[in-house]
């Protein structure tokens, strides 16, 4: 399978989207009364965090590198490998996929929130620049296309992340598997191939239900974007994250 993928290799030189939660310094500072409290708190759970890899990044580039991966991995890579740093090549894919997780978070809760809750979230662009780039959208296979964006299982994903691995690719796209449309999202290996600080930040006020969930753009309202939790549903089920 590496030869095949081997004959995608390419360059790229793009900008991407991503979404996090913004800074904790705006929900801590619920939980303290004094500034140095406020201090010593942003301290202690710095302290709790894994060491930066190099100090040199912003820290809205480096935090996916610095985390160890999730208990079930990520699409493209096995709870076992190093993080992959994933964006979207347009803000519409890159609000399909905030949406899902925030449907799945709200899926894990013990006791749901009886009420709608109010998040805030920051927004950005990163420039990616580099000679080794797979673009997966590119294959023209319906059955592995179906695979790659599968809702379900993330089996396959991580198989063809580890052989992008052998390659030494810097960088890759694929469809996401939770927009409708052609949507296409992209996961970064090498830190080094993004070759900007982050960009154009959006800050947006979100506001979810166990149904639904509403993205307002404070900086762009033609931005704003609505999602019913049915729209993620498979066989009526909400497809949980996967290995």
């Amino acid at each position: 399978m590496t030869f095949f993928f081997k004959s995608y290799l390419s360059s790229v030189d793009t900008y991407i989207y991503r979404m996090v939660e913004s800074q904790e310094k705006v929900a801590t500072m619920q939980l303290v009364d004094t500034l140095d409290e406020q201090s010593l708190l942003e301290d202690l759970i710095e302290s709790t965090k894994p060491s930066l890899i190099s100090g040199q990044r912003h820290y809205l580039i480096e935090t996916p590198f610095r985390y160890p991966p999730l208990e079930y991995g990520s699409r493209f890579g096995s709870k076992f490998e190093r993080s992959i740093f994933y964006g979207s090549h347009t803000v519409n894919a890159m609000l399909y996929e905030s949406a899902y997780y925030a449907f799945h978070f709200w899926n894990a809760l013990d006791i749901p929130f009886e009420n709608p809750i109010i998040s805030h979230k920051t927004s950005f662009e990163v420039k990616v620049k580099s000679p080794s780039y797979i673009d997966l959208c590119l294959i023209q296979d319906a059955d592995m296309q179906m695979k790659l964006r599968s809702k379900t299982d993330y089996g396959f994903t991580q198989a063809v992340g580890a052989e992008l691995r052998v390659l030494q690719v810097d960088a890759f796209s694929y469809f996401s598997a939770r927009s409708p449309n052609e949507d296409k999202n992209m996961g970064v290996f090498n830190i080094d191939s993004m070759v900007s600080h982050p960009l154009r930040q959006c800050g947006w006020e979100v506001k979810q239900t166990g149904e639904s969930i509403l993205f307002y753009c404070r900086d762009n309202t033609a931005l704003n974007k609505q999602f019913q939790k049915t729209a993620f549903l498979v066989n009526q089920k909400f497809p949980e994250p996967s290995s």
